[in-house]
């Protein structure tokens, strides 16, 4: 082969190396473009998925708040009447040294409650509390008496809140701060539904003189383990 004829084949061999380079940039770049949507369609497909599952994760939260509302009994109660320590218990010759707040309770729905106690504040310090709790309350029966707790008084706001974590155990932490933050009067029922969580329902109460006589009930709010705590009810 002549030096011409050499020079000519490596003038096609260096044109022929610079076209495969193009089209293996052209392949790269193609391919790197298709990737790069297949990327993003991905992205977006993984979001939407997320957003969808975030969605479905909300609407079941929404029906297990449901469903446990439906387990859940709506209690009423009154603070009735106001024993003041060192008077004799009826029907018997002992004399209670504490103070006790007779309050009465009504379950008018078909679903019981459970590990029923009473909680009440006459304000200036004074906690009444009802160590004997009821097991199970269910609707009443028509007559309209409803169950009655005694709640005898404690010393101080530590022994309220010794006494409802002993009830309760960590569920009750959760209403400490109703016992803690709460300046004015109020009768407080907590309460279990059948599958054991823990409810209490607030009653506001305005308290005469030393807490002798309960003037006057404001509305109920029931304060709830899940969803939205506060649920405002009528007047009772």
């Amino acid at each position: 082969m002549d030096q011409t004829t050499f020079n000519w084949w490596s003038v096609i061999a260096q044109y022929a190396s610079i076209a495969v380079s193009i089209g293996v940039g052209a392949v790269v770049w193609w391919y790197t473009r298709v990737t790069q949507g297949i990327r993003v369609q991905g992205q977006r497909q993984l979001e939407l998925l997320q957003a969808q599952l975030q969605q479905g994760e909300r609407q079941l939260e929404i029906l297990q708040t449901q469903l446990q509302l439906g387990l859940a009994p709506y209690l009423i109660a009154r603070v009735t009447a106001y024993r003041r320590g060192g008077q004799i218990v009826p029907n018997t010759k002992i004399a209670d040294a504490r103070g006790s707040q007779t309050c009465r309770i009504w379950n008018p729905t078909d679903r019981p409650a459970h590990q029923v106690s009473a909680l009440v504040y006459t304000g200036g310090g004074n906690y009444f509390w009802s160590g004997e709790d009821c097991d199970v309350l269910v609707d009443y029966d028509g007559d309209g008496a409803g169950h009655e707790l005694t709640a005898r008084q404690l010393q101080s706001q530590d022994d309220v809140i010794h006494a409802i974590q002993r009830e309760y155990r960590q569920d009750g932490d959760r209403y400490i701060d109703l016992v803690r933050d709460t300046a004015h009067g109020f009768l407080a029922i907590f309460f279990r539904d059948v599958n054991g969580n823990l409810y209490v329902a607030v009653r506001q109460v305005d308290f005469d003189g030393h807490g002798e006589e309960a003037v006057m009930h404001h509305t109920n709010r029931i304060l709830r383990p899940f969803g939205e705590n506060a649920v405002q009810t009528r007047p009772h």
